[in-house]
């Protein structure tokens, strides 16, 4: 399975992509919208699953947007998830109405982090 990080943070995208390719996730990792949207647009083979983790302190984000352009693309990804600081709650609570279909807290996204990338993981990936 495929897994697009939008991040923009170096030493969580050197933690995550490891843990996810351990998991069985190919890893494209973008650190704004736009590339995100270039690389999900760009690069599936027709009916390829994948998913998004979204790190909520890239800036500039517009949620609504990115996840209802997310959605339209074919295959639509199995499921989008977002994390960020808990003292953002304002943030998290956005990614929940935007309809990110699971928003943690970033100390809990890391803390099981492995538990929740095994989850959408397949052994396929090279």
């Amino acid at each position: 399975m495929q897994a697009l990080l939008l991040t923009n943070n170096l030493l969580d995208r050197s933690r995550i992509t490891p843990t996810a390719q351990h998991a069985g996730l190919c890893v494209s990792v973008a650190a704004d919208e736009d590339t995100l949207i270039r690389l999900a647009t760009a690069g599936f083979e027709e009916g390829q699953a994948w998913i998004v983790l979204i790190d909520l302190t890239v800036p500039a984000i517009q949620l609504q947007s990115l996840l209802s352009q997310l959605r339209q693309l074919a295959p639509p990804p199995v499921a989008i998830l977002a994390f960020g600081p808990h003292v953002r709650r304002a943030r998290l609570a956005e990614a929940r109405e935007a309809g990110c279909d699971r928003v943690l807290a970033r100390s809990e996204f890391f803390g099981k982090m492995e538990e929740i990338l095994l989850e959408y993981g397949s052994r396929d990936c090279e």
